[in-house]
């Protein structure tokens, strides 16, 4: 059941954990679970996102589109996938093995 607004109008941390929405501030770290949120909006380009397994939840088409967003408000984003995808033309990748070694 959606029904929350969620605006992000500091610099923070967003990550998802356990089914939640965690933002991180300096000041403080909230928690808002994902099936309450309809609509997340940020209004600080000083905002890291990271996700786990993006890929596995979003097609080739709407993950360019998310990236090109992105790119185009000026924020982070840190993408955790378990397996190789194919290379979207913005994205930067970096490889870490099981030896935590940067391929």
């Amino acid at each position: 059941m959606s029904w929350r607004t969620v605006i992000i109008t500091q610099r923070a941390k967003l990550d998802m954990k356990n089914g939640y929405l965690v933002v991180r501030t300096d000041q403080e770290q909230k928690r808002v679970h994902l099936d309450e949120i309809s609509v997340l909006m940020i209004e600080n380009s000083a905002v890291s996102i990271f996700i786990v397994n993006l890929r596995s939840y979003l097609g080739q088409k709407e993950t360019e589109e998310l990236f090109r967003s992105i790119i185009l408000h000026k924020l982070s984003l840190i993408c955790i996938e378990n397996r190789e995808y194919p290379m979207i033309s913005c994205e930067n990748r970096l490889i870490v093995d099981e030896d935590q070694c940067v391929i």
